[in-house]
């Protein structure tokens, strides 16, 4: 092997904050050349590609002494100044601390709280510091000429930001954050990014510390409609809770609404409810009643603690003129004599029988149940004794 001129002094004189590793430009040296590694570098002298004598800082003259795994491989002769061929990477091992990342296109995330697919964009910056020469250079170096932190960045950007989304959701479900609120929580969810990814880095020799996410951001598509899902949620959940209070259910809200529609309808008529269909006026008598019912004995339970003890008994029942209780199966009330009306009925003003309460016709005699002035036949109100249009004593 022939050599040129050989290199009498090896060291790394312009040392860049920003370069990580370093070739020397020379390869062909002797046993006499010196070394000189300045504080926070190391040496590593590489043959066919192979990491072997490592040099800590200082100064060195070097031998077959100090190179004993270049020596047993390539047989470095003793005596005199014995040529050699090797390669020299020098290590910055100083901490880079402004290392920048970002996602270049959004990340499709699932938002715990309200079950639904977002896309979001985040950036920050992490610092990094070589630990293991060796393993970076069999790692990641190769025959690449230097390595600087763009090129850093951009070789581990692929892998940062699969753990990152990896463990931003994690983060997310673990702690049960929505997307909405994410950045009140970025301090839990960079402390469990940064445990998942940190093992990555120090596969490639690289120590990966002072991760941060400075900001998460929404896609405005998905904001908008993450907002609107919760704001409909929120609705419902608040409509439930009312339901929840006042004791009914969601069934005997939807017939409140159709009574108290019906309702509307008929007192817009002006007077010509009177010809309203039979068949409509039974159905909405029948709702009445079965709604009366329900809120009769939903009241009766409250009211009555015999019932709440598991007794099947009746409620007891008062009469609709006195409001005295009536006595179970009376058919008239003890105190002033008034036939008994169950609860949602009324009496005939004309056969006195039992009907429907707002019925406008009779079942049993076919009477209509709205009083008429017998001077004027205006529709008089219950339990009038003058009539409001003509003044006429009706009672």
């Amino acid at each position: 092997m022939k050599f040129g001129k050989l290199t009498s002094v090896l060291k790394w004189e312009d040392s860049n904050p920003d370069l990580f590793a370093w070739k020397h430009p020379e390869v062909d040296f002797n046993t006499k050349t010196r070394l000189i590694v300045t504080d926070s570098q190391e040496a590593i002298f590489r043959h066919n590609g192979q990491g072997h004598d490592i040099f800590a800082p200082g100064k060195y003259t070097l031998n077959t002494e100090n190179l004993p795994l270049l020596n047993k491989l390539i047989k470095i002769p003793y005596g005199g100044a014995s040529p050699f061929s090797a390669e020299v990477w020098f290590i910055n091992k100083v901490a880079n601390l402004n290392v920048g990342w970002g996602t270049q296109n959004s990340l499709t995330t699932e938002d715990p709280e309200l079950n639904i697919a977002a896309k979001v964009k985040a950036y920050g910056q992490f610092g990094i510091k070589v630990d293991d020469p060796k393993k970076f250079l069999d790692q990641l170096v190769g025959t690449v000429p230097d390595f600087t932190a763009d090129k850093l960045k951009e070789y581990f950007r692929a892998v940062l930001l699969q753990q990152f989304q990896v463990a931003f959701q994690q983060a997310l479900f673990v702690n049960n954050i929505s997307l909405l609120r994410v950045t009140a929580f970025l301090n839990i969810i960079t402390e469990q990014v940064e445990k998942l990814v940190k093992p990555k880095f120090e596969e490639f020799g690289v120590r990966f510390f002072n991760f941060a996410i400075e900001n998460v951001s929404l896609d405005s598509s998905s904001e908008n409609e993450l907002r609107e899902i919760k704001k409909e949620r929120a609705d419902i959940d608040t409509q439930a809770l009312k339901q929840q209070k006042l004791g009914y259910s969601y069934q005997q809200d939807r017939s409140f609404d159709v009574m108290q529609s019906a309702a509307e309808n008929e007192g817009g008529d002006n007077g010509g409810g009177l010809r309203n269909d039979m068949m409509g006026m039974g159905i909405g008598t029948a709702m009445g009643m079965g709604m009366g019912q329900a809120m009769n004995n939903m009241m009766g339970s409250v009211m009555n603690p015999n019932d709440q003890k598991g007794n099947n008994s009746r409620p007891s029942l008062s009469c609709t003129s006195c409001n005295q209780p009536l006595a179970e199966g009376a058919k008239f009330c003890a105190s002033c004599g008034q036939k008994a009306i169950p609860a949602g009925s009324a009496l005939c003003i004309k056969c006195e029988n039992i009907i429907p309460s707002g019925s406008k016709f009779c079942p049993e005699c076919g009477s209509s149940q709205v009083a008429k002035c017998p001077n004027c036949q205006a529709e008089l109100t219950p339990q009038s004794k003058f009539c409001g249009s003509c003044g006429e004593k009706v009672s």
